[in-house]
């Protein structure tokens, strides 16, 4: 995968079926989910399990730094960066992407029973865009550091 593709893939995948989701629930002109209030709540338990998650893993990474590997990761060159400020910055997104997740799942709540289907639409995009993003850069960042693990 190239270093370019890497970068931008959680956020143009996630367009992708954020704009998917809108035309394809305009088009067909459905109406609200009956269990939209038990998803974002789901949503929320995801978003702040995974926030966990990664803020152990950053730390975990930081008491690292001693370490062959992360010294070699420093070293390495990928473009202006280290291989290691990549990984971090990588990972900085991924808790921004879940902590994004989170407060609009909570603040989506509120608009949960709307009967606008315009409205309604919008929100179920917005909301397919914030947890496709957060999944892909979860996944980035599992795939990197399970990498790391087997060297």
């Amino acid at each position: 995968m190239g270093y370019k593709f890497e970068r931008r893939y959680p956020l143009l995948i996630s367009s992708g079926m954020g704009i998917g989701v809108f035309v394809i629930y305009h088009a067909l002109d459905l109406g609200p989910l009956q269990n939209l209030k038990d998803i974002l709540t789901d949503l929320v338990t995801f978003g702040a399990i995974s926030v966990g998650f990664l803020s152990t893993a950053l730390t975990l990474l930081y008491a690292l730094e001693d370490k062959k590997i992360i010294s070699q990761l420093k070293q390495l060159k990928r473009t202006s960066n280290s291989a290691f400020h990549d990984i971090l910055s990588y990972m900085m997104r991924a808790i921004s992407a879940t902590l994004f997740l989170t407060v609009g799942s909570i603040v989506e709540t509120a608009f949960a029973d709307t009967h606008v289907h315009i409205l309604f639409q919008i929100l179920i995009s917005l909301l397919t865009f914030l947890f496709s993003i957060s999944l892909l850069c979860l996944y980035r960042v599992i795939r990197i550091l399970a990498a790391l693990l087997f060297e």
